[in-house]
């Protein structure tokens, strides 16, 4: 999928991102979905002015957010999830407006706002174990 991301001179503004939901999009050969494994949650983003919470399917994480820069291509969080491990970095380029595509390091999310356009799909339990 090519970006559509072509700004002119402009930052991205980190109100896009803040107080969102992303969904973690699985690409089939056919079609986008949002795909959720056996007794697991989709791998879910959340972005506020101060923190980062991440939801992995099974175990999660809260990164306080300690610097954002923001450019015309992407907008970076940094900052730690706890005192032991070393500093993370988290960074949104918008891939697709139309769809709500975000590439969030490297990986395709698709903002909450517009989670409607896409299909979900649940593992079924028989293949789960």
């Amino acid at each position: 999928m090519k970006s559509e991301v072509k700004n002119t001179n402009k930052k991205l503004n980190e109100n896009l991102i803040l107080n969102r939901t992303f969904y973690r999009v699985t690409k089939t050969d056919s079609i986008d979905i949002l795909y959720h494994y056996c007794n697991a949650s989709i791998n879910t983003i959340k972005v506020f002015k101060d923190s980062i919470w991440e939801d992995f399917g099974q175990e999660d994480y809260t990164m306080l957010v300690n610097k954002i820069n923001s450019n015309e291509e992407q907008i970076s969080f940094l900052g730690k999830p706890n005192q032991v491990t070393p500093e993370k970095l988290y960074t949104f380029k918008l891939n697709n407006k139309a769809n709500g595509y975000w590439y969030i390091n490297n990986k395709v999310f698709i903002d909450s706002l517009s989670i409607d356009k896409i299909k979900q799909y649940k593992e079924p339990d028989s293949e789960c174990f």
